[in-house]
């Protein structure tokens, strides 16, 4: 009987294999990513991470092409010109404020990835190695506390590029531009052309925004996914078709593996159950589209043996914290962060005008909603839960967080998520107010728009919330000091030095000064064989001039000093050109 009503039924007979799939992928990636043992899931990262990206954004990669093809080159024509004014706008931004590394550990340990990803298909992170072109790829690696989308990205520059430590900022910048545009898509779609065009200038106003997308971090491209899943939830709830229901799920896939906490975005979903898992569209979903908590894996496996990790936890502060996310937290960064969104500093870099056009916003609609639900569409009322709810968990969760103050220069960059949460409602007031008056107004409100641009960019070029420390100093003055007396490309050099992770990025050999004491007997070799250079950079005290005990080497090195760069009142280095003499136990 069980049979006959199977085989009689296609659709259900398709919906039970959809839900098996779904149901064995999801419990797979349960088993996989919390009760395998530690060294396994290691092992599994290591070796599996970048495939698992890999083969996820083919897959989004795919979709976006499929939702786009029928009507790409009328799309061109018609926002053509959006698209230009977009990456005019990006273009300015990064002339008024050139890229460079902001948070200098956390970026370039991601370029560092995206290096091993390129070279080695490998997703841990490089730490320090020899760089011999004749060995294979020969770094100390450990796994990256960090999400994985955006190194891979870089790597996907790499490759179609050619490699640079810079690659990070191209990135920035082409996303940078897709943000513009997509939301000038978005609000065109829900408003008109004219707010999308407002939306878009409103967005490039933002100094936050600027802070961020000149840097070589994943929160541009974290930003950018925020806007895909909105977007593609508009297009779902507007067509109520498939591909675009599977557009979102794989969206929010890529999403998560931008930040972790936007893993949160899957949440408000349970609210839309009702819509994207109906008997019909689970009938329709694609097979392999089903797989996606498999995808989850690289994130799961991450979290359980890098972010728990006791050097990860005493790097970020995490030791002696206490709760890493609480309500003490929550309490204590509230008000502070509140007062960061407002604009009423903007060296914290949002602007007061759009916040408070965006609390006008969230109060015309929250009136309409009690007062006049009927004149709302279901789509509207749908779209808006969904980016009230992840807004709300987004700031809960932040603030919750013991580094989540926003007015904080290493952790403002967390405020780059809420931009959507304030522009959307902010563009909003601005259509009830003007969409009767763009004949008369429009001109206007554009040329104010435009006005509080220019206004607030020196502020966003100025960037005083960046503290430069002792390190940025560092990085900037060895790296300069190497392009200009070496030829890094085609000259094999190797750096001994107590920070060597900041500079493996450029695909030079770099090692720490115990590694260096250990492997002195090939290095001697190396030395006669393959380097041109061997360079040590030991830190010293400015008034006795002595090289700090951590950065001493013993006597099989020969050290002629070449060059001092001056770092700080602490310390300045010592550079010296070293030759490795052959050990004691080879003579």
């Amino acid at each position: 009987m069980a049979l006959s009503i199977i085989s009689f039924s296609g659709v259900s007979f398709s919906m039970f294999i959809r839900l098996t799939l779904f149901f064995i992928s999801a419990l797979s990636a349960i088993g996989l990513g919390f009760f395998l043992p530690n060294r396994l899931i290691s092992l599994f990262f290591h070796y599996s991470g970048y495939y698992f990206i890999f083969f996820a954004f083919i897959l989004w990669g795919f979709l976006v092409i499929e939702l786009i093809k029928n009507n790409l080159l009328r799309q061109i024509k018609e926002h053509s010109a959006a698209f230009l004014i977009a990456a005019g706008l990006m273009f300015l931004i990064f002339h008024m404020s050139p890229p460079k590394f902001k948070i200098l550990a956390d970026e370039i340990n991601l370029i560092s990835v995206s290096m091993a990803m390129h070279q080695n298909k490998t997703a841990s992170m490089p730490l320090e190695g020899l760089a011999v072109e004749y060995y294979p790829f020969d770094y100390k690696q450990r796994i990256n506390p960090r999400p994985l989308l955006y190194p891979f990205v870089v790597s996907i520059i790499h490759s179609l590029f050619g490699y640079s430590p810079y690659n990070g900022m191209v990135v920035n910048f082409l996303f940078g531009i897709c943000i513009l545009f997509l939301i000038y898509i978005l609000i065109s779609e829900v408003f008109s052309i004219f707010f999308g065009i407002a939306a878009m200038i409103i967005t490039a106003s933002f100094p936050v925004f600027i802070f961020w997308v000149t840097s070589s971090g994943f929160e541009t491209i974290n930003l950018f996914f925020i806007i895909v899943v909105i977007w593609g939830l508009f297009l779902f709830l507007k067509s109520r078709e498939v591909r675009y229901a599977e557009f979102v799920l794989v969206s929010l896939v890529l999403l998560s593996n931008c930040r972790y906490e936007s893993a949160l975005f899957f949440f408000p979903l349970i609210f839309l159950t009702p819509l994207f898992f109906n008997k019909h569209i689970i009938a329709a979903y694609r097979i392999y589209v089903l797989c996606f908590p498999l995808f989850f894996l690289p994130l799961v496996w991450q979290r359980q043996v890098a972010f728990l990790d006791p050097f990860v936890r005493g790097d970020m502060g995490l030791e002696t914290t206490g709760h890493t996310f609480g309500i003490t937290n929550f309490m204590n960064n509230f008000s502070q962060n509140i007062f960061v969104l407002t604009g009423a500093n903007t060296d914290f870099g949002f602007l007061l005008l759009i916040f408070i056009a965006a609390v006008a916003g969230i109060y015309l609609s929250i009136k309409k909603l009690l007062f006049a639900r009927n004149a709302i569409s279901p789509i509207n009322q749908s779209l808006g839960l969904y980016i009230t709810i992840s807004g709300v968990l987004l700031f809960t969760l932040y603030t919750s967080f013991f580094w989540g103050q926003f007015a904080t220069d290493i952790n403002n960059r967390l405020a780059m998520s809420m931009l959507p949460f304030i522009i959307f409602p902010a563009v909003y007031f601005m259509y009830r107010l003007f969409h009767q008056r763009i004949q008369t107004a429009g001109f206007l409100l554009l040329f104010l728009l435009m006005a509080q641009m220019v206004y607030y960019w020196p502020v966003a070029a100025e960037q005083r919330l960046l503290k430069r420390n002792a390190l940025h100093c560092l990085n900037e003055k060895v790296t300069r000091y190497l392009y200009q007396h070496y030829d890094m490309k085609n000259e094999k050099l190797l750096l001994i030095s107590d920070r060597p992770n900041l500079f493996v990025i450029h695909r030079i050999g770099a090692i720490g000064f115990q590694n260096a004491l250990k492997n002195q007997k090939k290095l001697h070799y190396l030395d006669n064989v393959y380097y041109d250079h061997i360079l040590v950079f030991q830190k010293c005290n400015p008034i006795t001039n002595e090289v700090q005990p951590d950065n001493r080497l013993n006597e099989g090195f020969q050290l002629n000093e070449i060059h001092r760069i001056n770092v700080s009142p602490d310390y300045y280095l010592r550079v010296s050109r070293a030759t490795c003499r052959r050990p004691a136990s080879l003579l």
